[in-house]
């Protein structure tokens, strides 16, 4: 390995670290900081201060930002730049000194406590950004080891920092996300070429934004678990206050998942992650019920004192996903992180809220609960069901395939003998007599004689599936094994619409690959007197 690969090896394993202190940070201020520190609301001359308000107002402040700020064209390049993480740690940092500042009695200006809460939610907003290219640009099983690598640093500072003094706390709430923007900020470079790459991406698609609001219902759900009890249940609320058994599972889960993917060296299934922790949700919420009906206090306060369980692994599972998206669908960082974590925050501001406002007592808890599991239902099985997700997550090969890998040169039984082989990569000699747009595009007279047969399946396969002129010529190539990039040069098209018409063939033919595409027109049958040999 060269010294400017192990420069970019641990550049990423720092930016990686810092992504694991953004999440921390985040737990540690709205789970374990201020709100559960028995304060409930703060004195500050003639006024009192609302703690709730750090939680809302941040909240609102981070949606505003991911979802607004991707809006601006410029946005993908602004993430790879020194500057971006580093103002998103400054002004996170910054804003909560002031927060601690109130709560110390050293201010005492209502309006600042609410402006500085607003701000935090902007920091937190540009380092969830940042972060976008940063894991996004691991393969999944790297990604996911990551994640959990993160979540196990979480875990750790969130028992250090709620165990500590009030003044000790107040320190990591600071120094944290001002840690996590300078280790985002190695190993950027901001060059002109990266920039144009990570504009190239592909728009969000509506199999994406469906997942995303799924996203919303289930973060909801996840953050709804335990308002009911924190708002009737006096033995509940005292003992979730530092949420430590539940943060202690998830840390023993976490560190099981690391050691179970380093020693078997297998990847994770996307969907098993979404529906496993779907229905852990499901079961929590099954469970509040029954402890509600009952009215069993003990219960309720176990179940409070789990509640970050679901919430937490939903963090796992939704970035994983997330950072697949990014990853294999080459879908825009900052609109993909913006969007998702938009909608994920939404779900958890108006579950919490929900819970807290409206379950005052047993009838209403029960109710509401109803009402959530059905929404999680409906989430996963009209929004998002398995289809829609496995369409967000088709991958897109921007390079041509090793024609070997793809078993074109391969015939079984000899009927296939028209099918493309390795001569038909760029530079060949029947690619001087009629280029692959030519094959795909023009008359079967100007398919060389050899390739009629699979120009006719590629003809049935695009009228079967009604792809449009363009789809037509991209499929002809795509048979070929041929990448993004060279389909782009090829019908020169930007790289970002040839992503996007492979996007849409992978969509409407119901393939995740050039090797089931390829395997659906190997299959294709065809009437041998369509067309003279």
């Amino acid at each position: 390995m060269t010294l400017s690969a192990d420069v970019a090896k641990n550049s990423m394993s720092l930016r990686a670290l810092g992504f694991g202190f953004w999440q921390a940070w985040s737990l540690v201020t709205y789970t374990s900081g201020f709100l559960n520190s028995g304060q409930g609301a703060v004195l500050s001359g003639a006024e009192q201060i609302d703690a709730s308000a750090l939680m809302m107002l941040s909240l609102i402040g981070l949606i505003l930002t991911v979802i607004l700020l991707p809006l601006y064209k410029r946005t993908d390049s602004w993430l790879i730049t020194h500057w971006f993480p580093l103002t998103g740690g400054a002004l996170a940092a910054v804003s909560t000194l002031v927060v601690c500042c109130v709560f110390a009695g050293l201010l005492a200006d209502p309006a600042l406590f609410y402006f500085a809460c607003f701000v935090a939610g902007i920091g937190n907003g540009m380092l969830c950004l940042a972060y976008g290219p940063v894991i996004g640009s691991l393969p999944p099983r790297e990604s996911f080891l990551a994640v959990c690598k993160c979540m196990v640093l979480c875990c750790v500072i969130y028992f250090v920092s709620s165990n500590a003094p009030f003044g000790l706390r107040c320190a990591f709430c600071v120094v944290i996300p001002l840690i996590s923007g300078i280790l985002a900020s190695f190993g950027r470079t901001g060059s002109n070429s990266a920039a144009e790459e990570i504009m190239q991406r592909v728009s969000l698609t509506v199999s994406s934004v469906r997942f995303f609001v799924a996203m919303l219902i289930i973060g909801g759900a996840a953050s709804f678990i335990r308002s009911p009890f924190l708002a009737s249940n006096p033995l509940a609320s005292s003992v979730a206050i530092w949420d430590g058994l539940g943060t202690f599972i998830v840390l023993l889960v976490s560190l099981a998942l690391v050691l179970l993917y380093q020693l078997t060296g297998k990847s994770c299934r996307a969907g098993v992650l979404y529906y496993s922790i779907s229905l852990l949700i499901i079961a929590f919420l099954v469970a509040n019920l029954i402890v509600v009906e009952n009215g069993n206090q003990v219960m309720a306060a176990v179940l409070a004192e789990c509640s970050s369980v679901p919430r937490l692994l939903m963090n796992v599972a939704f970035d994983t996903i997330i950072f697949y998206i990014i990853y294999q669908s080459k879908m825009s960082p900052a609109k993909t992180m913006g969007i998702s974590h938009g909608f994920k925050s939404v779900g958890i501001l108006a579950g919490s809220q929900l819970g807290f406002l409206l379950t005052t007592n047993a009838e209403s808890a029960i109710a509401l609960t109803c009402i959530v599991i059905f929404c999680v239902v409906v989430a996963l099985v009209l929004i998002a069901p398995e289809k829609v997700l496995s369409i967000a997550l088709i991958p897109i090969d921007d390079h041509d395939a090793d024609p070997a890998s793809l078993a074109l040169d391969e015939v079984e039984g000899g009927e296939d003998e028209d099918a493309p082989t390795a001569g038909d990569a760029p530079g060949s000699s029947d690619d001087q007599e009629a280029s692959p747009a030519d094959n795909a595009a023009g008359s079967e007279e100007a398919v060389p004689k050899g390739k009629r047969l699979w120009h006719r399946r590629c003809q049935l396969v695009s009228d079967q599936f009604q792809l449009s002129p363009r789809e037509r010529e991209v499929l002809g190539l795509l048979s070929l094994g041929h990448g993004s990039e060279y389909i782009s040069e090829q019908l020169v098209i930007s790289l970002y619409t040839a992503r996007t018409h492979v996007r849409n063939i992978y969509g409407k033919t119901g393939v995740h690959s050039r090797e089931e595409l390829i395997q659906l027109i190997k299959t294709t049958e065809v009437d041998p007197t369509a067309f003279q040999r």
